[in-house]
């Protein structure tokens, strides 16, 4: 939106004559700049964020295949524990919980938890889990 304002600031500037016509061009010529820069700068961030994760999970977790972790349903939020970090997920941030056949994928607003399903011993264990944790998210 900045971007917009400021090109049109600038485009009315050297233009110098201010006619209607004028003025409704600059408008529609800044209203489409920023919306290009915008949709460039979200990209560009989203891609940022995504390298400097990867980043941080590589350091800290060494490239190891696999992380042991720990991980309880509680009534009030998902916690979880690998790699020596401990994390707490709100049932209230909960945004879905979805399943795949390789693992239970439940959503938070800032995050995800990943359940595989090589850490249920059986379907029906997996099929328990997946009940509580609906239950508890209220989703």
């Amino acid at each position: 939106m900045a971007t917009g304002l400021l090109f049109f600031a600038i485009w009315t500037y050297i233009s110098g004559s201010r006619t209607l016509w004028q003025l409704a061009l600059a408008l529609v010529a800044s209203i489409g700049c920023g919306m290009i820069f915008a949709r460039l700068f979200r990209s560009e961030l989203v891609k940022q964020l995504q390298k400097q994760q990867r980043k941080v999970v590589a350091e800290h977790f060494g490239g190891k295949p696999t992380i042991p972790s720990e991980l309880e349903l509680r009534p009030d939020a998902v916690w979880v524990r690998q790699g020596g970090m401990e994390m707490i997920f709100p049932w209230n941030v909960c945004t879905g919980i979805a399943e795949t056949p390789d693992d239970i994928e439940i959503d938070f607003s800032p995050g995800i938890c990943v359940v595989r399903n090589r850490h249920f011993a059986t379907p029906d264990e997996r099929q328990a889990f997946i009940a509580v944790a609906r239950r508890l998210s209220g989703k």
